[in-house]
């Protein structure tokens, strides 16, 4: 278990104020990112800096270049270490990476250039993982390269779904590197979930749909004046599901 007398709960947010909501609601650690329907892009270097600024909390930033598969290209591979170089400066504590070949292994050179980049940043490799064909393989490299934390699902479309796997990686790793499971964490399934798996955290969204005020028109295809912002009570339930 964590240090905690708890799992450490981090939290998925768009922004400064969201940040400010899933402290309150009692998280521990917060993911920055934009773009949460698409399941997370890199944020702005203002957000991040106003973000990192403003929060109690350690803020870990998303680098993703684009929504789609893994698979980047030479020169989406040298925007996200452009971005990694900014990170420290800007008040980072860590950032979420990863990066795929087209045969389904990790990209080790996007990977060890990203690496090199990051500037003493804690880092975490992303849900891309969830796509490598062979996940302890996969495991084992990424704790030769030094990565610290792991986000999976297990393989599957929710954590939860992917429990089994997530308890053998768990325990072939300890001590080593941690996995976060991450996918559709509630608190109504969350303490099976760590029951099953050992986790030493847990990684979730948390959240309420606003919608745009006033008659604007839509601003893009998928624009439907909806938006999401962190709701602090559902952080706190699953704080108190683990309590």
């Amino acid at each position: 278990m964590s240090p905690l007398s708890r799992p450490l709960l981090e939290v998925c947010v768009q922004s400064s104020t969201d940040a400010s909501l899933a402290a309150e609601g009692g998280a521990d650690r917060v993911e920055l990112c934009q773009a949460i329907e698409l399941g997370g892009l890199t944020p702005s270097a203002g957000m991040i800096s106003s973000t990192c600024a403003s929060s109690t909390l350690p803020v870990i930033v998303l680098t993703r270049p684009r929504a789609g598969d893994f698979i980047y290209s030479s020169q989406e591979i040298d925007a996200v270490t452009r971005d990694l170089e900014q990170l420290k400066a800007l008040g980072a504590h860590g950032a979420a990476l990863g990066a795929l070949t087209p045969q389904g292994d990790i990209d080790q050179s996007a990977l060890e250039t990203w690496i090199a980049a990051s500037q003493g940043l804690e880092l975490v490799f992303h849900r891309a993982f969830d796509s490598c064909k062979a996940p302890l393989e996969s495991l084992e490299l990424l704790a030769e390269c030094g990565i610290h934390r792991v986000l999976s699902s297990g393989g599957a479309a929710t954590a939860a779904e992917g429990a089994d796997e997530l308890a053998i990686w768990i325990e072939a790793m300890r001590g080593r590197v941690e996995i976060l499971p991450g996918g559709s964490i509630r608190a109504s399934n969350v303490a099976a979930l760590v029951a099953k798996t050992g986790a030493e955290g847990v990684h979730f969204r948390a959240p309420s749909i606003r919608r745009r005020e006033g008659a604007a028109h839509p601003l893009g295809i998928s624009d439907n004046g909806n938006y999401e912002v962190t709701d602090p009570s559902i952080v706190c339930a699953i704080r108190d599901a683990l309590s």
